[in-house]
């Protein structure tokens, strides 16, 4: 029962980061960047968007290894992922 919970909030979390990148816009980039030194700035939303995209499989993969989805289950959730915001996924289409 718990791990249910935990895997739903996980689920909230990853879909949240998501759809957050998929709704960055010109402005977002240059308040983000307003507090970065210059070396650190991101150059394109889309630039943002690839690092949002990572860092949602980074959680995915933890999420595995915490026993909150088998294998299958996470693949399975990624897949959706990618087919619910395909318009900021770097790199093209999951096989």
């Amino acid at each position: 029962m718990e791990t249910e919970k935990l895997s739903l909030k996980a689920r909230k979390i990853i879909t949240g980061r998501l759809e957050r990148a998929a709704r960055l816009k010109e402005a977002d980039l240059f308040l983000m960047n307003l507090s970065l030194p210059q070396e650190f700035k991101y150059r394109s939303v889309s630039e943002v968007q690839t690092v949002m995209v990572k860092g949602a499989f980074d959680a995915l993969a933890f999420s595995v290894e915490l026993g909150l989805f088998t294998k299958q289950e996470a693949t399975e959730y990624w897949k959706e992922l990618h087919d619910q915001f395909s318009q900021i996924w770097p790199g093209g289409a999951v096989a």
